[in-house]
């Protein structure tokens, strides 16, 4: 018999495979003796197949490890009475695995929103996300600046909101996204101008730092500022003031300040494209891992985000379990953005009420990233069949494409990024065409 608990608060006891291994994703297996002098909240007990008496005197095994703890027997046997107020039978007329695997993961999902290490918005079972709302409740109180670094999609504007409620709730929130700043008005926008300060500055404008009032400002991908304008937030974070574009004067701001970014700033500062005094005045940090490096957490939430949509939608949609295995093979390259996007549009493409999400619609989304070379890195869009010259070429083209784009497009710095010479590159880009 399999034995699962969860935080030493529950146990669910059963040996129906096809539900306890989805569930072993994000729960530790135990041994009921490393629990058996544990006050546990609740017990769930999960047979599908033992017979009346097997089930009864287990339950009598159970309650006698934990007389005070409450049970809840899930079984398909709808004679099953029990006196015991502390015991709760859920017969189940027609027995349906993956439809008491989706009910165990909403219930996990419930226990998790219930429990005071879940954080609000947040959701997580794997060690790394506990760091984190260890953290959030360590730093979100205090005043000083904080890094919070993962790549996009991980959510790290929500992290931001968790350390805001933890020390400045019911006041203001601004999230910027400092990638959408020009670099002409970058400075402005953040620390305001005085009217006539440039042309086409027809009125004053205080700037997001004020916005915050006595709340939160949240910088996001601070890694793509430029220098100069890291220097004067390097001076806003130090003296708690700011310079308005035009003006000679320095002004207090109240708000807190969270920053944020998904690029490697020790490197930025090796290349000189991130300040080192900027990055040594952080007096925090917080990293967000991509989803494939904390896999505990794509099932809880990809039912999560399924619980949304069917609250949304009245519907009572559940992932089957050929879907299970296709969620936690995929490298998910847009971490927990994607995860959502792409539950909830396979979830609106089934015409079913109750039943699983439309699988044609993830199979075929994965498959676009992997062909991309968006997904687990190295699938290529090539006919293998090709004489081998042709190959060649085809494969190249990918490698020029994918330097251009991450160049931004521009040919000088993609040229530095292949290591090839300059006749070498432009011989090489005639490919594109």
């Amino acid at each position: 018999m399999i034995l699962i608990t969860h935080e030493r608060e529950f146990f669910f006891i059963s040996d129906f495979a096809p539900v306890l291994e989805p569930l072993t994703m994000v729960l530790p297996i135990d041994d009921i003796d490393t629990v058996s002098n544990v006050s546990l909240e609740q017990i769930c007990l999960l047979f599908p197949k033992q017979d009346k008496v097997t089930l009864l005197d287990t339950m009598d095994a159970i309650q006698g490890l934990f007389p005070e703890t409450p049970l809840t027997i899930f079984t398909p046997k709808s004679n099953l009475r029990v006196i015991d107020k502390n015991v709760k039978a859920v017969p189940l007329s027609n027995w349906d695995g993956l439809a008491v695997s989706q009910l165990l993961h909403s219930w996990l999902l419930w226990k998790a929103e219930c429990n005071d290490q879940q954080f609000g918005r947040l959701l997580g079972f794997s060690e790394a996300m506990r760091v984190v709302f260890n953290e959030i409740k360590i730093i979100g109180p205090m005043q000083d600046p904080v890094l919070i670094q993962g790549p996009p999609g991980t959510g790290k504007e929500l992290v931001a909101l968790e350390m805001h409620e933890h020390g400045r709730k019911g006041k203001t929130f601004l999230a910027v996204n400092c990638a959408g700043l020009s670099k002409e008005l970058a400075a402005s926008e953040l620390f305001g101008h005085e009217r006539g300060a440039f042309s086409g500055a027809l009125v004053e404008k205080q700037g997001f730092f004020k916005d915050a009032g006595n709340g939160t400002l949240f910088l996001d991908e601070i890694g793509e500022l430029n220098l100069e304008v890291q220097a004067q937030l390097l001076r806003a974070i130090q003296e708690n003031t700011v310079r308005k574009v035009g003006s000679s004067h320095q002004k207090p701001f109240s708000a807190r300040v969270i920053l944020g970014t998904n690029r490697d700033l020790i490197e930025g500062v090796k290349e000189g494209r991130f300040r080192q005094d900027l990055f040594d005045r952080i007096t925090f940090a917080t990293y967000l891992p991509p989803l494939v490096e904390r896999r505990a957490d794509i099932l809880p939430l990809a039912q999560y985000f399924l619980d949304q949509y069917n609250h949304k939608h009245s519907k009572k949609l559940w992932i089957p379990n050929d879907m299970v295995e296709t969620l936690l093979d995929y490298a998910w390259p847009g971490n927990v953005r994607e995860l959502k996007q792409v539950i909830t549009k396979a979830a609106s493409f089934t015409r079913l009420s109750d039943g699983p999400p439309n699988a044609d619609r993830l199979n075929a989304h994965m498959e676009r990233r992997r062909i991309s070379g968006a997904g687990e890195g190295n699938q290529l869009n090539v006919n293998w069949s090709l004489p081998w010259k042709k190959f060649h070429d085809a494969v190249l083209r990918q490698y020029m494409q994918v330097v251009m784009k991450r160049a931004g497009g521009d040919k000088k710095k993609a040229m530095d990024m292949s290591g090839m010479s300059r006749a070498t590159f432009y011989e090489k880009i005639k490919l594109l065409n």
